[in-house]
Parts: C-alpha cells; structure tokens; sequence
C-alpha cells in the first residue's frame, strides 16, 4: 500500500512539474500593423505572416517542425510604436503569458512619426535604439531564460527613394531607403549586445518593392501592391510569405 501510495505521490509530483513548465513552445509577437496582419491584397481581413505560421496557418506546418508544439501569440498593434511598447502598460499581456520566445518587429511607425515631425535625425535615432533596448531588458528582466527575436526592415523603395524627392505626395519618403539602413545597423546592434536573434530582411526585399517603378530593376514577386499610385507600406501576401520563411530560417537555429 505505501509503495503505491509512493508511485501516485511521485505521479503527482511529474504531471505538477509538467504542469508547470509544459511543453508547449510559446510564441509572443510584439509588433505593429505589420505584425497585426495589414495586408492590402486581403484587406480588411488580416493576412500577414504572424497569421502564416500560428495554428492553421500554411507555414503551420514548418514551425511545428522546428518546434513540435508551438502556441503563437500576437500581441501586435497596428500603428503601434517602439516607444509605446516601451512600458509595462504595453508590454504586460505578453509577459503574463511567459513566452519561451519574443518576437519584437517595431520601429517602422516611430521612423514614421519622425518623418512628419521634421526628419529622422539622430536624435529620432537614439530614441529608437532606445526604446527597443528598453523593450528587450524588460521582457529578459521578466522572463528567464527567454529568447528574443529581432526583425530588421526593408526598403519600399530598393534604395532608389532620393528619386521621389520632386514627385508630390511622396517627397516625405525621399530618405527612407537610408533610414531602412540605419534603422537595420539599430537593431542589428542592439540584439549583438543583448544575445538576441536578428532576422535580416533588407537584402530579401530588395528589388520586390517600388524600386521598379523609380527606374530600378523589378524582380518577380512583387512583395508590395503595384504600382506605385497605389502606394501601400504593407507586404501583399507574397511578401509576408516571404517575411515568415525568413523568421521560420531563424527558429530553426534557437535552442534552449
């Protein structure tokens, strides 16, 4: 009678444990409308490349293959920014699910927002590296253990955006191909010193953009609605499908 008693408290003990820990691989995305799944070719539905690979998604498949019980949770928020994210206000639902991993793809609006105020100086660039350190030391700070990933930025403009600097209604994004570059040596920098993982997606998206439309070369996909009259800064599908095989590349080398 005691060894079975013995067998059931030990049991007990393992399914508490499992209980505890799980095994379940959770996901948290933080991010913007990019993250959210703003998709002008689907629109309003969302379709982006969060959707893609949680469950049910057609990328579903590839990261259970990774991770063979993986949950993704999207937090994202469209129009959301870095220095929002950068509280615990923004930031409390993502950690009260104690993620294994953190997926943060942020800075787009900020650069944005800056743009409008006057340009994306350097101190509209401290400010960036900044918030996004900020969110990175606090989801580690709560989290142990945790894995982060960071996602760079691409181009709309194939490095050809000084082009529309005389063309009206799109002078405001005549610097955005440099500020994809620095917005990229950001985040770069920042998950080398915080040991997080930095996807590179500025070299995918080049020439899937409006570069073709500016006098620079097209290649087949299109990443981006077409042509340029119908400027959207959101990835169709083909481009979020592309935005998730490169996030997917980068599981597949975390381990813990």
């Amino acid at each position: 009678m005691k060894k079975i008693s013995l067998l059931f408290l030990l049991l007990f003990i393992v399914a508490c444990n499992e209980s505890a820990t799980g095994s379940t691989t959770r996901i948290a995305v933080i991010g913007d409308s990019i993250s959210d799944g703003v998709n002008p070719q689907t629109a309003p539905a969302k379709h982006g490349w969060v959707q893609m690979i949680a469950s049910g998604g057609e990328k579903y498949t590839t990261l259970r293959g990774i991770w063979a019980d993986a949950e993704v949770r999207n937090y994202s928020i469209s129009g959301s920014t870095a220095a929002q994210w950068n509280s615990d206000s923004y930031l409390s639902g993502s950690i009260s699910a104690i993620p294994q991993v953190a997926v943060v793809c942020l800075g787009g609006n900020d650069v944005l927002h800056a743009i409008n105020s006057g340009g994306f100086d350097q101190t509209a660039a401290t400010a960036l590296s900044n918030n996004i350190t900020g969110i990175v030391v606090k989801l580690k700070t709560a989290l142990t253990n945790l894995k982060v990933v960071l996602i760079g930025y691409y181009d709309l403009f194939d490095n050809r955006s000084s082009a529309l600097s005389g063309q009206p209604g799109f002078t405001q994004y005549s610097g955005m191909s440099a500020y994809a570059r620095i917005g990229n040596t950001i985040i770069s920098n920042i998950a080398l010193v915080q040991g997080a993982t930095f996807v590179p997606i500025l070299e995918a998206f080049h020439d899937h953009a409006y570069g073709a439309d500016l006098g620079g070369s097209g290649i087949a996909p299109d990443y981006f609605r077409r042509p340029i009259s119908a400027f959207d800064i959101h990835p169709v599908t083909e481009g979020h499908r592309k935005l998730a095989d490169l996030v997917l590349e980068k599981f597949a080398g975390i381990t813990f």
